[in-house]
């Protein structure tokens, strides 16, 4: 008797402790398609050969971008930043199937991108935003890159007029496609924001800032 109620009590405790089931949501084919194709850029940048071939097409050898690839993307600028808070690396390039400019960055990949990963204390970053505070191995990784690319965007803009302008990447990619989008709509740049694993970049004034200046 007594271990059938130890084990009705466990029951209860695992029932209680259980989450809650995501509650479904449609999601519409132009919104996946879109998903999906920015998945794929975000995957580029980890492909060796979109990090030393500007002016090449953008290809992945392990078949990780067809998507990018049939819509004949060009690569404009790419950069590979290795400095002691962390390996920033990725590219620029422009999409005439889909009237797109696109910057991705890459994630996770070498140790001292970990080490920025792990360089989680907190910075103010009042000049992005009132009471803000961001991940300092974040905040210093896109600020080693930001001056440069925000150049090479600069020009892009002139060439591709009209096309839309698009941030991305994955894990530590997308923690940088986060606070350098943000900072480039502070400084009147129009774009969109994708990103794919992005883990927690700031305190809740960020992210409520972030929320309310576009959807990320």
């Amino acid at each position: 008797m007594l271990s059938s109620l130890w084990f009705l009590l466990a029951v209860t405790a695992l029932t209680a402790a259980a989450p809650a089931r995501p509650v479904p949501r449609d999601v519409s084919s132009g919104v996946l398609d879109q998903l999906t194709l920015f998945a794929e850029y975000a995957a580029a940048s980890y492909c060796a050969n979109n990090i030393n071939s500007t002016g090449d097409l953008l290809t992945c050898a392990e078949g990780n971008c067809p998507a990018v690839q049939s819509a004949g993307a060009t690569s404009l600028y790419e950069f590979e930043d290795s400095t002691e808070w962390g390996d920033v690396a990725g590219f620029l390039s422009a999409d005439d199937t889909n009237k797109l400019l696109v910057v991705s960055f890459r994630g996770s990949r070498s140790l001292s991108t970990w080490i920025a990963n792990l360089d989680y204390g907190l910075t103010d970053v009042s000049d992005l935003c009132d009471g803000c505070e961001a991940h300092g191995g974040f905040w210093k990784s896109w600020n080693s890159v930001a001056e440069d690319l925000t150049a090479q965007i600069d020009a892009a803009k002139k060439t591709y007029s009209g096309y839309t302008l698009v941030m991305t990447g994955h894990s530590f990619g997308a923690a940088l496609a986060a606070l350098g989008g943000t900072a480039l709509r502070n400084a009147g740049y129009d774009l969109d924001i994708y990103n794919f694993g992005q883990p927690r970049v700031g305190n809740e004034a960020l992210a409520a800032y972030m929320t309310n200046q576009g959807s990320l």
